[in-house]
Protein backbone atom coordinates (compact mmCIF):
# COMPACT_ATOMS: atom_id res chain seq x y z
CA UNK A 1 0.00 0.00 0.00
CA UNK A 2 2.54 2.37 0.94
CA UNK A 3 4.93 1.83 -2.86
CA UNK A 4 1.00 2.68 -4.24
CA UNK A 5 0.77 5.92 -2.54
CA UNK A 6 4.40 6.87 -3.02
CA UNK A 7 3.93 6.15 -6.67
CA UNK A 8 0.90 8.38 -6.46
CA UNK A 9 2.53 11.15 -5.25
CA UNK A 10 5.63 10.94 -7.13
CA UNK A 11 2.90 11.24 -10.04
CA UNK A 12 1.76 14.84 -8.61
CA UNK A 13 5.43 15.88 -7.71
CA UNK A 14 6.00 15.55 -11.39
CA UNK A 15 2.51 17.41 -12.17
CA UNK A 16 3.73 20.44 -10.09
CA UNK A 17 6.91 20.57 -11.67
CA UNK A 18 4.90 20.65 -14.96
CA UNK A 19 2.64 23.14 -13.89
CA UNK A 20 5.35 25.12 -12.71
CA UNK A 21 7.19 25.44 -15.87
CA UNK A 22 3.80 26.38 -18.06
CA UNK A 23 3.36 28.94 -15.60
CA UNK A 24 7.04 30.46 -15.60
CA UNK A 25 6.20 30.10 -19.89
CA UNK A 26 2.71 32.12 -19.42
CA UNK A 27 2.19 35.19 -20.76
CA UNK A 28 0.03 36.63 -17.76
CA UNK A 29 1.00 40.03 -16.24
CA UNK A 30 4.67 39.34 -13.86
CA UNK A 31 2.79 40.14 -10.47
CA UNK A 32 0.55 37.20 -11.00
CA UNK A 33 2.54 34.70 -12.64
CA UNK A 34 5.13 35.48 -9.52
CA UNK A 35 2.72 34.93 -7.27
CA UNK A 36 1.23 31.99 -8.45
CA UNK A 37 5.44 30.41 -8.78
CA UNK A 38 5.66 30.78 -5.79
CA UNK A 39 2.25 29.14 -4.33
CA UNK A 40 3.16 26.38 -6.49
CA UNK A 41 6.58 25.23 -5.12
CA UNK A 42 4.80 25.43 -2.09
CA UNK A 43 2.68 22.99 -3.09
CA UNK A 44 5.17 21.66 -4.66
CA UNK A 45 7.87 21.27 -1.74
CA UNK A 46 4.45 20.33 0.58
CA UNK A 47 4.20 17.38 -2.34
CA UNK A 48 8.02 16.37 -1.95
CA UNK A 49 7.94 16.39 1.84
CA UNK A 50 4.72 13.91 1.76
CA UNK A 51 6.47 11.81 -0.70
CA UNK A 52 9.62 11.22 1.50
CA UNK A 53 8.17 11.18 4.79
CA UNK A 54 6.28 7.82 2.84
CA UNK A 55 8.85 6.26 1.71
CA UNK A 56 11.88 6.95 4.67
CA UNK A 57 12.32 4.74 7.37
CA UNK A 58 14.28 6.95 9.59
CA UNK A 59 12.95 8.75 12.12
CA UNK A 60 15.95 11.53 12.34
CA UNK A 61 14.71 11.78 8.61
CA UNK A 62 11.16 11.81 9.06
CA UNK A 63 11.33 14.37 11.79
CA UNK A 64 13.12 16.65 9.83
CA UNK A 65 10.73 16.52 7.03
CA UNK A 66 7.77 16.88 9.01
CA UNK A 67 9.63 20.01 10.30
CA UNK A 68 9.85 21.03 6.32
CA UNK A 69 6.37 20.16 5.66
CA UNK A 70 5.83 23.19 8.03
CA UNK A 71 8.41 25.65 6.01
CA UNK A 72 6.03 24.09 3.07
CA UNK A 73 2.55 25.05 4.31
CA UNK A 74 3.81 28.87 5.37
CA UNK A 75 4.85 29.36 1.77
CA UNK A 76 1.93 27.97 0.01
CA UNK A 77 -1.11 29.45 2.84
CA UNK A 78 0.07 32.67 3.51
CA UNK A 79 0.85 33.38 0.01
CA UNK A 80 -2.57 32.47 -1.01
CA UNK A 81 -3.37 35.78 0.29
CA UNK A 82 -0.98 38.39 -2.23
CA UNK A 83 -1.89 35.85 -4.80
CA UNK A 84 -5.83 36.17 -4.72
CA UNK A 85 -5.26 40.12 -4.12
CA UNK A 86 -3.26 40.26 -7.74
CA UNK A 87 -5.24 37.65 -9.34
CA UNK A 88 -8.46 40.31 -8.53
CA UNK A 89 -6.32 43.56 -8.88
CA UNK A 90 -6.72 44.87 -5.31
CA UNK A 91 -5.19 47.67 -5.06
CA UNK A 92 -3.57 50.01 -2.44
CA UNK A 93 -3.21 48.71 0.94
CA UNK A 94 0.50 47.74 0.73
CA UNK A 95 0.52 46.82 3.83
CA UNK A 96 -1.46 43.48 3.63
CA UNK A 97 0.63 42.39 1.16
CA UNK A 98 3.86 43.34 3.57
CA UNK A 99 2.63 41.61 6.32
CA UNK A 100 2.03 38.41 4.34
CA UNK A 101 5.47 37.91 3.58
CA UNK A 102 6.55 38.59 6.81
CA UNK A 103 4.46 36.08 8.43
CA UNK A 104 5.46 33.57 5.47
CA UNK A 105 9.31 34.02 6.56
CA UNK A 106 8.54 33.39 10.07
CA UNK A 107 6.04 29.79 9.35
CA UNK A 108 9.00 28.82 7.17
CA UNK A 109 11.56 29.61 9.49
CA UNK A 110 9.52 27.73 12.84
CA UNK A 111 9.86 24.84 10.00
CA UNK A 112 13.33 25.44 9.56
CA UNK A 113 14.56 25.76 12.63
CA UNK A 114 12.63 22.18 14.00
CA UNK A 115 10.43 24.40 16.47
CA UNK A 116 6.93 22.21 14.81
CA UNK A 117 7.85 18.67 15.91
CA UNK A 118 9.96 17.64 18.47
CA UNK A 119 10.08 13.70 17.79
CA UNK A 120 8.47 11.15 15.77
CA UNK A 121 7.02 7.54 16.54
CA UNK A 122 6.27 4.47 14.21
CA UNK A 123 2.54 3.96 13.68
CA UNK A 124 0.80 0.79 12.79
CA UNK A 125 0.81 1.49 9.40
CA UNK A 126 4.18 1.74 8.94
CA UNK A 127 4.64 5.86 8.77
CA UNK A 128 6.24 7.58 11.09
CA UNK A 129 3.69 9.95 13.31
CA UNK A 130 5.13 13.42 14.81
CA UNK A 131 4.55 14.34 18.54
CA UNK A 132 3.43 18.42 17.90
CA UNK A 133 5.20 21.08 19.72
CA UNK A 134 3.64 24.15 20.22
CA UNK A 135 4.69 26.43 17.60
CA UNK A 136 2.86 24.11 14.89
CA UNK A 137 -0.10 25.32 16.45
CA UNK A 138 1.12 29.19 15.65
CA UNK A 139 1.75 28.06 12.61
CA UNK A 140 -1.32 26.35 11.58
CA UNK A 141 -3.57 29.33 12.75
CA UNK A 142 -1.63 31.52 10.98
CA UNK A 143 -2.00 29.89 7.80
CA UNK A 144 -5.67 29.39 8.05
CA UNK A 145 -5.78 33.26 8.95
CA UNK A 146 -4.16 34.57 5.47
CA UNK A 147 -6.37 31.73 3.59
CA UNK A 148 -9.47 32.60 4.87
CA UNK A 149 -8.49 36.37 4.17
CA UNK A 150 -8.02 35.14 0.61
CA UNK A 151 -11.07 33.56 -0.01
CA UNK A 152 -12.64 36.30 1.90
CA UNK A 153 -11.39 38.51 -1.25
CA UNK A 154 -12.50 35.82 -3.43
CA UNK A 155 -16.11 36.38 -2.07
CA UNK A 156 -16.35 39.71 -1.98
CA UNK A 157 -15.02 40.28 -5.56
CA UNK A 158 -17.57 37.73 -6.74
CA UNK A 159 -19.93 39.86 -5.57
CA UNK A 160 -19.01 43.06 -7.05
CA UNK A 161 -17.72 41.13 -10.50
CA UNK A 162 -20.42 42.14 -13.31
CA UNK A 163 -18.76 40.48 -16.00
CA UNK A 164 -19.73 36.67 -16.27
CA UNK A 165 -16.41 36.03 -17.69
CA UNK A 166 -14.76 36.96 -14.79
CA UNK A 167 -17.15 35.68 -12.25
CA UNK A 168 -16.96 32.68 -13.69
CA UNK A 169 -13.20 32.93 -13.19
CA UNK A 170 -13.99 33.97 -9.44
CA UNK A 171 -16.08 30.89 -8.84
CA UNK A 172 -13.32 28.33 -10.44
CA UNK A 173 -10.36 29.76 -8.36
CA UNK A 174 -13.07 29.63 -5.43
CA UNK A 175 -14.58 25.97 -5.23
CA UNK A 176 -10.75 24.87 -6.09
CA UNK A 177 -9.41 26.49 -2.99
CA UNK A 178 -12.55 25.21 -0.95
CA UNK A 179 -11.89 21.43 -2.61
CA UNK A 180 -8.04 21.39 -1.50
CA UNK A 181 -8.57 22.67 2.00
CA UNK A 182 -11.20 20.41 2.07
CA UNK A 183 -9.24 17.24 0.77
CA UNK A 184 -6.09 17.41 2.19
CA UNK A 185 -6.27 15.06 5.14
CA UNK A 186 -7.23 12.08 2.46
CA UNK A 187 -4.04 13.50 0.53
CA UNK A 188 -1.46 12.90 2.45
CA UNK A 189 -1.71 8.94 4.76
CA UNK A 190 1.83 9.11 6.47
CA UNK A 191 0.70 12.13 8.29
CA UNK A 192 -3.30 12.07 8.55
CA UNK A 193 -3.49 11.09 12.07
CA UNK A 194 -1.61 14.34 13.21
CA UNK A 195 -3.66 17.43 14.25
CA UNK A 196 -1.69 19.38 12.05
CA UNK A 197 -2.77 17.99 8.75
CA UNK A 198 -6.48 17.52 9.88
CA UNK A 199 -6.51 21.86 10.32
CA UNK A 200 -4.31 23.19 8.20
CA UNK A 201 -4.54 23.90 4.46
CA UNK A 202 -4.24 26.37 2.01
CA UNK A 203 -6.02 26.72 -1.39
CA UNK A 204 -6.42 25.45 -4.75
CA UNK A 205 -4.31 23.31 -6.70
CA UNK A 206 -6.30 23.42 -9.70
CA UNK A 207 -6.86 26.48 -10.33
CA UNK A 208 -3.96 27.44 -12.59
CA UNK A 209 -6.16 26.74 -15.46
CA UNK A 210 -8.58 29.69 -14.31
CA UNK A 211 -5.59 32.70 -14.22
Amino acid sequence: MLAYIATIKFLALIGYAVLLLVCVRSRVAPALKAHFALYLLGLGFWQLTSFVLTITRDPGSALFWYNMQVSSLGLQSVIFLPLTRTFLQIKGQRWVSISAYVACGIAMAIGVLGFSFSSVVLGGAGYFIPTLAPAAYGVSIVGYFFWGWGVYCLVAGLRKERLQLQRNRIQYVLIGALIVMAGLPRTTPPSRHTPLTQRVRSSMRSSYHTL
